[in-house]
């Protein structure tokens, strides 16, 4: 891919994106309004400790410096992150692995998170799946709580929720929901 065609794929918006090596197309983005400073060197800072997977662990992190601030008025950074997991049970434990290596990385008292991908985890199978559980508790560990509850992909036959966003239980107003929209057609 050509990173610098990328970088303004939406006008009014920076594209921070980080690709597959082994096979063309993939990878994650975040895409960042203009108008908010924000800073991709944070995702070289954590990538020399936290690796892009393909295919099993693809990851980027946008870090938005100071726009954070608590009820004191400290400011704190925003650090997104975006995270794709292939949907196959090969790769959950690396998965799992990384997830927490990584929150050890990012999950600092100066940092408010956000998380967000397609994780291939149908969190609706929590008590039945021992993957899905240990990757709910150690979101939950880092104090990281899921803002979509409800499924997020619906079939004919089944619901899934395997699409997550989570960041922080904190006094900042967020407001979370489902876009239902048929993308292709009537087979789902």
């Amino acid at each position: 891919y050509d990173a610098k065609a990328l970088k303004n794929i939406i006008t009014g918006y920076d594209f921070f994106h980080e690709g597959r090596k082994i096979r063309q197309g993939g990878g994650v983005g975040v895409l960042v309004s203009k108008e908010i400073s924000a800073e991709s060197e944070m995702c070289q800072l954590v990538r020399s400790s936290v690796k892009f997977v393909d295919e099993q662990f693809e990851n980027v992190i946008v870090r938005i410096p100071g726009c954070v601030t608590n009820a004191n008025n400290i400011k704190k950074d925003l650090l997104i992150v975006a995270i794709y997991r292939q949907p196959n049970s090969q790769n959950l434990s690396t998965f799992i692995n990384n997830l927490e290596h990584l929150l050890k990385v990012i999950d600092k008292p100066s940092n408010e998170l956000i998380i967000a991908g397609d994780m291939n985890l149908d969190l609706l199978k929590h008590e039945n799946h021992l993957q899905t559980s240990q990757y709910l508790d150690i979101m939950t560990n880092h104090g990281l709580i899921p803002r979509i509850v409800r499924p997020t992909r619906i079939k004919n036959m089944s619901a899934t929720l395997i699409d997550h966003i989570f960041s922080r239980d904190n006094s900042m107003t967020l407001v979370s929901g489902i876009l239902d929209v048929e993308l292709s057609g009537n087979s789902g």
